[in-house]
């Protein structure tokens, strides 16, 4: 009987915690996801000094270039261009859509060639279809 009720207990507590992560706003998911993809972009900085780095490999190996294990390449984008997006982002994120969906349109004309472009385009469509009067 001991089992039973445990058992029992166990599956409301599984469906109450699926209940209240259902019950979330669905589309807060789509930011975070922006958020942590920003994490990746690295901002570029003007650095004063300058580093080098060299590899020795033993014989000559002409028109190779050095792989280094588990490098991935990082996409650089401005200190502005990054802080622009993330504050469209939150404020996506706190509720303010409208203002959030101009953040982005500015972003889009003043930022053409970056590569948080596409980015943006798909938060303006996110913010456009849940937007009625848009």
């Amino acid at each position: 009987m001991k089992k039973l009720t445990i058992a029992v207990m166990m599956v409301l507590l599984l469906g109450v915690s699926a209940y209240a992560a259902d019950a979330q706003d669905p589309g807060a998911d789509f930011w975070k996801s922006m958020l942590s993809k920003i994490g990746q972009f690295v901002p570029k900085k003007k650095i004063a000094t300058e580093t080098s780095i060299a590899g020795i490999r033993g014989a000559s190996q002409e028109g190779e270039t050095l792989y280094w294990k588990g490098e991935a390449e990082n996409v650089v984008v401005s200190e502005k261009e990054l802080e622009q997006f993330k504050a469209a982002v939150e404020k996506a994120l706190s509720g303010e859509r409208e203002q959030a969906l101009r953040m982005f349109q500015d972003f889009s004309k003043a930022y053409p060639e970056s590569p948080l472009r596409i980015d943006s385009q798909q938060a303006i469509g996110k913010l456009t279809r849940g937007n009625p009067t848009g």
